[in-house]
């Protein structure tokens, strides 16, 4: 049997800054994710999918509901626990293209930067750590 990523049960999250009487951008969600799963998030503007994103990627708290990511609650750990959990994760944000003079390298690898120090992520800037890596991530996709 295969580990569950996420495994989410009636999910609501609200606007930060908003009231407990304000409604949910998403409610009564539910989704189970296992190891090694794809899933594709779609739906019309406005639907929720960047705010699923935000809350599976632990960059937004839920406001109720189960959300459980490799079988622990991130919210209910103490703040460093969470962020090594948030550290397996990365989200991608949808935006234009590279800024100007940014390699490709430097985009693939930057999946990495919670793992490297400060001077090891600006170093890289200039002289890519671990460009296999990038290579091999985008061998699939003939880049």
């Amino acid at each position: 049997m295969l580990a569950t990523v996420y495994r989410v049960r009636d999910l609501c999250v609200r606007h930060p800054g908003s009231s407990a009487q304000t409604p949910c951008i998403l409610k009564d969600f539910e989704l189970e994710v296992t190891c090694g799963e794809q899933v594709a998030v779609i739906g019309p503007s406005g639907a929720g999918k960047t705010t699923l994103l935000a809350a599976l990627s632990l960059a937004r708290q839920p406001d109720a509901g189960l959300l459980e990511v490799f079988g622990r609650q991130p919210w209910s750990l103490p703040s460093g626990e969470r962020h090594a959990l948030r550290r397996r994760l990365f989200l991608a944000p949808q935006a234009p293209p590279l800024p100007p003079r940014q390699r490709v390298v430097t985009a693939v690898l930057a999946g990495k930067l919670p793992h490297w120090s400060l001077s090891q992520a600006l170093t890289s800037l200039i002289y890519p750590r671990q460009a296999q890596l990038a290579a091999e991530a985008l061998a699939p996709f003939d880049l």
